[in-house]
């Protein structure tokens, strides 16, 4: 895993933002350069020690304010599938799966154990409207709620974190989304199994998580 940030947002024992953003560097929650997810997720640290492992929002590094830029890779060795994340959202929610217990059955009729899943979110900063130093989250009557992100799918036996493709999504041949530039082919990357761009147009806010106080 991959995400292209250098701060997140800590939380209490509750899992409520405290307001901070504290730098990744020096702790489990570094992943600027591919780090596999199992290998400090039980590491000695208190955000870790809250959730039971990762479950936190990432600050996204941005080039300027709501510009669709890339987020997060995933990358699969077995398999060597790639999922690239671009979102023009500010921040980005990992969690490892430690929620679940095997009472789910999957729909290859797998059961979903103790993080034997994760689950990657472009979001807003989680608990934004009790931060003011956290991006607004409030929507006014009239207004209207977007997002954009986008998921791209891919396989290669030797790609994963190119700096130099982090803020450029547009710098590669071949078809791109007519909305943000996102390459729908990839020399790089190669054979293309998958592409979903995902133009989100919500009606109403995002409930946050937490607390909200008038």
């Amino acid at each position: 895993l991959t995400i292209y940030a250098d701060y997140y947002t800590p939380t209490d024992e509750e899992l409520i933002p405290t307001g901070a953003l504290a730098p990744v560097a020096g702790t489990p929650l570094d992943f600027r350069n591919p780090k596999s997810i199992g290998e400090r997720i039980d590491a000695k640290f208190d955000d870790l020690k809250y959730g039971n492992g990762y479950d936190h929002n990432w600050a996204l590094n941005k080039t300027a304010p709501g510009a669709t830029e890339l987020a997060a890779e995933v990358y699969e060795p077995a398999t060597g599938i790639v999922m690239k994340i671009y979102t023009d959202q500010p921040g980005f929610q990992f969690y490892a799966g430690q929620g679940m217990d095997g009472k789910e059955t999957g729909k290859r009729g797998d059961k979903h154990y103790f993080r034997t899943g994760i689950a990657l979110e472009a979001q807003n900063y989680p608990d934004a409207p009790n931060h003011a130093n956290f991006p607004c989250a409030v929507l006014r009557p009239g207004e209207t709620y977007t997002q954009h992100t986008v998921y791209a799918f891919s396989k290669s036996n030797a790609y994963i974190g190119n700096p130099a493709r982090r803020l450029n999504p547009q710098s590669n041949a071949g078809s791109s989304c007519t909305r943000c530039g996102v390459p729908v082919k990839d020399t790089t990357m190669r054979k293309i199994t998958l592409f979903i761009c995902l133009c989100i147009v919500w009606l109403s806010a995002a409930q946050p998580r937490g607390r909200v106080e008038p």
